[in-house]
């Protein structure tokens, strides 16, 4: 039976992600500074058990705006890294970033995860930068 997992984890500040040794299973903001203006430009989702495939497809993912409600996957890029454990979501080279009040889920379906019994992933944060 496939259920849906929400995850929904704040990270206090983005250097914690970045700086850490240990791997702490979670969604955290991917906090830049572009021309001077400190943004949540991305996330970063980190495993623990679970296992991303190689990659992952435009049908296996789902990016939502939660001020707007839409469809974000034009816009970003996402990939997993070689561990597949940790998948890094972020905008196109040029495409800004999320602005100030929003929030942002993602919905990875089964398919996307390396084992036969997973369930859809879904998690949400803030991308106010903290």
């Amino acid at each position: 039976m496939k259920a849906s997992l929400l995850i929904s984890i704040l990270v206090l500040t983005g250097s914690l992600f970045a700086g850490s040794k240990e791997k702490h299973t979670g969604i955290y903001q991917l906090i830049e500074t572009r021309k001077g203006e400190t943004s949540c430009c991305g996330i970063v989702i980190q495993l623990h058990k679970l296992t991303f495939e190689e990659s992952i497809g435009e049908k296996e993912l789902s990016i939502r705006d939660g001020k707007y409600t839409r469809e974000m996957k034009g816009i970003m890029t996402w990939i997993v890294d070689k561990s597949g454990k940790k998948l890094i979501i972020k905008f196109k080279k040029g495409m800004g970033g999320f602005g100030s009040g929003n929030e942002v889920t993602e919905v990875i379906e089964p398919s996307a995860f390396l084992g036969e019994e997973n369930e859809t992933f879904v998690a949400s944060i803030p991308t106010d930068p903290l």
